[in-house]
């Protein structure tokens, strides 16, 4: 069995609308979730099959949901506790982050939002490669209305 571990990953900037930033929030959820209770490949899927696959990129940085299932189902499996928690509770930070942007971009009309999103990389601790990527941090830099 493999040993996986995280790292903080890059941060990129890109344009999100209301819906976008509804749909990552929820992936992300769904996503850190996973990681404290681990479930058969069809939940994940089933939680997943609704957003659109650039938005899932956005998130995990793979757009397959089988894919997504698979890594993360290793990654609970191969990733320490302890390890796994610190990943959940930055990502839930994350959440919250795009649930308080998306507050934001609907009260004050904004039709589109510039974000910064720092990711996690979970990796394989043997080989270094990343296996999947969650959000820990986004911040709103723009409103368009």
């Amino acid at each position: 069995m493999a040993i996986y571990n995280y790292r903080r990953g890059s941060t990129n900037t890109t344009n999100l609308t209301k819906e976008q930033l509804l749909q990552l929030e929820h992936a992300t959820f769904s996503g850190a979730e996973y990681l404290l209770s681990i479930a058969n490949h069809s939940t994940i899927q089933d939680k997943l099959k609704n957003i659109y696959p650039g938005n899932l990129t956005k998130v995990f940085g793979i757009s397959s949901l089988s894919t997504i299932a698979t890594r993360l189902s290793l990654i609970y499996e191969g990733m320490p506790r302890s390890s796994r928690n610190s990943v959940v509770t930055a990502a839930k930070d994350a959440v919250k982050n795009f649930s308080d942007i998306f507050n934001n971009a609907d009260s004050n009309g904004a039709k589109l939002v510039t974000v910064n999103i720092t990711y996690y990389e979970l990796f394989n601790a043997t080989t270094g490669v990343t296996s999947l990527t969650l959000p820990v941090k986004v911040t709103a830099t723009r409103y368009h209305k």
